[in-house]
C-alpha cells in the first residue's frame, strides 16, 4: 500500500498495515543487495525512517513499544550506513561539478571526485553477506511483532498529539537557529523534525488533500534543501580526513564552492519556513486530528 492512513480505518489498523506494508517492501530490498546494492540500501534505509516516522506520530498512544521498535528499527538500517554514506559523497561531488563550474574547477576536482569513486567501489566491494542476514532477522521479527502493536487512547488525541511534539520540535529547533548560522548538528536536527513533519502530512493527506499536500511539499522541498547542505558538510569533513590522499588546493576549491553552496541553500530553506511554521503546533495538531474525525464520520 502507498504511505497514508486509510480512512473508515482506526488509526490502530493503519499502524500496523503502513508499517507491515513498509517492512515487508524492506525484506524485498535485501533481496536486492548484490545486484542492485546502492538502490537496494536507499530503498531499505527510507522505508525505515517512514516506519520510524509512523511510530513518532502515535508515539502516545503506543507506550513502551515506541521505544523499543523505534530503536529497532534504527539499527537496521545502521547495518548499512557504510554504503550510503560513500554514496552520498559521489553525488555531493557531482553537486560541486554542476554545470555552472568551469573547466578548469572541474579539472582541480578531479582528484576529489577520484577519491570519493574510489572509496564507494571499495565499499560496494565488500562482503555484505553478514549485514543482509542480520538486518532479514530483524526485520522479519520486527514484521512479526507488527500484528501486536497497539494503540491506548482516542485516535483524536493520539493524532493530534503527535502532530503538534513534531512540528514544535520544528519550531523549537528553526529558532534556536536564528539567522541559519548555527552549527551543522543543528541544522541536521532541524532537517529531521521538518522531515517527519513531511511524514506526517503524507499520513494523514487523505482526510483532505487540498489542505495538506501542499504543507507536504513545502516540507519536503526544505527538507531536500537541508539534506543537500548537510552532505556538502560531510563531504568536505571526509576530505578533510582524507589523510594527504586528495591535494590541498583540490579541497581548498571544494571547501570554497560547498560553503557558496550552502549559503544559497540554507538562504532558501529559512525563506520558506514562516510558511511551513506559519501556526502553533498545538494548533495544526488539533486542526489536522479534526479532519480525521470529520473525514471518517462522512
Amino acid at each position: 500500500m502507498s504511505y497514508d492512513f486509510e480512512l473508515g480505518r482506526s488509526l490502530a489498523w493503519n499502524l500496523r498495515d503502513v508499517a507491515g506494508s513498509q517492512i515487508g517492501n524492506a525484506l524485498k530490498s535485501l533481496d536486492r543487495i548484490g545486484e542492485d546494492t546502492e538502490e537496494a540500501v536507499h530503498d531499505l534505509r527510507k522505508r525505515m525512517k517512514k516506519v520510524r516516522g509512523l511510530l513518532r506520530l502515535l508515539r502516545s498512544g503506543l507506550g513502551k513499544t515506541y521505544k523499543v521498535e523505534n530503536a529497532a528499527l534504527r539499527d537496521v538500517a545502521r547495518h548499512f550506513s557504510d554504503v550510503r554514506d560513500a554514496q552520498v559523497l559521489v553525488e555531493s561531488v557531482g553537486h560541486l561539478m554542476s554545470e555552472d563550474a568551469s573547466a578548469e574547477e572541474r579539472a582541480l576536482l578531479g582528484p576529489l571526485e577520484q577519491w570519493v569513486k574510489d572509496r564507494r567501489a571499495q565499499v560496494l566491494e565488500a562482503d555484505l553477506d553478514v549485514a543482509t542476514e542480520e538486518a532479514r532477522s530483524e526485520l522479519k521479527a520486527a514484521l512479526d511483532r507488527v500484528g501486536d502493536w497497539d494503540l491506548g487512547g482516542d485516535d483524536e488525541d493520539i493524532l493530534a498529539e503527535g502532530i503538534a511534539r513534531t512540528y514544535g520540535r520544528a519550531h523549537a529547533a528553526q529558532e534556536d537557529l536564528g539567522d541559519g548560522s548555527g552549527s551543522p548538528e543543528a541544522m541536521h536536527d532541524w532537517r529531521k523534525r521538518i522531515k517527519y513533519h513531511r511524514y506526517h502530512c503524507r499520513l494523514v493527506a487523505p482526510v483532505w488533500p487540498e489542505a495538506i499536500l501542499a504543507q507536504e511539499a513545502l516540507s519536503d522541498r526544505i527538507a531536500e534543501l537541508l539534506g543537500t547542505d548537510r552532505d556538502l558538510f560531510l563531504l568536505i569533513e571526509a576530505a578533510d580526513w582524507a589523510n594527504g590522499a586528495i591535494p590541498p588546493d583540490s579541497i581548498r576549491l571544494a571547501r570554497k564552492i560547498a560553503e557558496a553552496r550552502r549559503d544559497a541553500l540554507r538562504t532558501e530553506a529559512l525563506a520558506l519556513t514562516p510558511k511551513l511554521l506559519a501556526e502553533p503546533p498545538d494548533a495544526i495538531g488539533k486542526r489536522f486530528a479534526r479532519y480525521w474525525v470529520a473525514a471518517n464520520r462522512a
